[in-house]
């Protein structure tokens, strides 16, 4: 069973009352604040008092991870995973689990979203509709959402632990030093679905002056760490990732379309110091644990703030 910090049982203790009269209760907790230790500790205890537990996220590698933390037996739906109906957790990603809604004879208790601002699309929804007497237990650290939505949708009741300021302060959380040259102008670049539109954004970016920029400014503050990249677009992550090797810097770029066993490959690689930066774009602005990171080099431009907050 795992054993939580203070803070986190304080929160699980208010995420219990908030479900008096509430079938849904958003759960809110900072970037490193353990939220999958968390709902992780939730589920394990629901299922000691016999109760059946459903996560859901919207990628496979959350599934995995969430996967690590449990002591009870739990099974998986999602594609290519062996499925065992008698689970008291199941672990599924929304993609699957909403095409398989009809063939599924499972009657989970709660249903547990990781990276809740997400849990709004028609997926999700399905998947609430098909299980009324479930609770709702929506997980995240930004629960603000760049299409006016709100979470208060599906939850009645939202639960907000302790600040990032303050696990910094308890040190649960390295302090964080922030550098922000000026690299482009992005005031004339234009808004396409209530963000900047990358490859305007890219644009500006795609210069061997600006190029020659950002190598500096790696090099001036980044050299020797451990850095993970974001960039606007694919093209400009692989484009800085070969500038970056053009100057004898280990560099590698991932995006979406990479295999799952490449992705791994190269994470590890950096794992392990042999890489010294990996660009990437939207790839890892959520579920990524690894400790050895010690620098994030942000050439991204964004008008959410909940992108900012999951990078950071």
């Amino acid at each position: 069973m795992i054993v939580l910090r203070d803070y986190q049982q304080t929160l699980v203790d208010d995420v219990r009352a908030a479900f008096q009269g509430n079938r849904g209760v958003c759960m809110v907790l900072s970037t490193g604040g353990g939220k999958t230790a968390t709902f992780t500790y939730i589920a394990e205890n629901a299922a000691a008092k016999q109760k059946y537990t459903l996560i859901i996220a919207h990628r496979r590698k959350l599934i995995h991870q969430t996967s690590k933390g449990f002591d009870v037996p739990y099974s998986y739906i999602m594609q290519g995973a062996e499925f065992v109906p008698d689970s008291m957790v199941h672990l599924a990603t929304v993609q699957t689990i909403s095409r398989r809604l009809d063939k599924l004879n499972i009657s989970p208790d709660l249903i547990v979203v990781d990276e809740a601002h997400l849990g709004l699309s028609a997926a999700y929804m399905k998947v609430y509709a098909k299980y009324p007497m479930a609770k709702l237990l929506l997980v995240t650290a930004t629960p603000e959402r760049s299409d006016g939505r709100g979470i208060g949708e599906v939850c009645q009741k939202m639960v907000i632990g302790i600040p990032m300021k303050e696990l910094v302060k308890r040190e649960h959380l390295v302090p964080v030093r922030v550098f922000a040259p000026t690299l482009v102008d992005v005031s004339s670049v234009p808004t396409v679905k209530g963000d900047y539109d990358a490859d305007a954004v890219s644009a500006l970016i795609d210069k061997p002056t600006v190029h020659g920029d950002i190598l500096a400014h790696y090099r001036l503050l980044a050299q020797g760490r451990t850095t993970l990249a974001f960039a606007n677009t694919v093209k400009e992550s692989n484009r800085l990732a070969q500038v970056f090797r053009d100057n004898c810097i280990r560099a590698e770029s991932l995006d979406a379309g990479d295999t799952d066993e490449f992705k791994d490959e190269v994470l590890a690689r950096l794992q392990r110091g042999e890489l010294d930066i990996v660009f990437n774009c939207q790839l890892y602005i959520e579920g990524l644990d690894i400790p050895e990171i010690d620098c994030i080099m942000d050439v991204s431009a964004t008008q959410s703030v909940t992108r900012y907050l999951q990078k950071i």
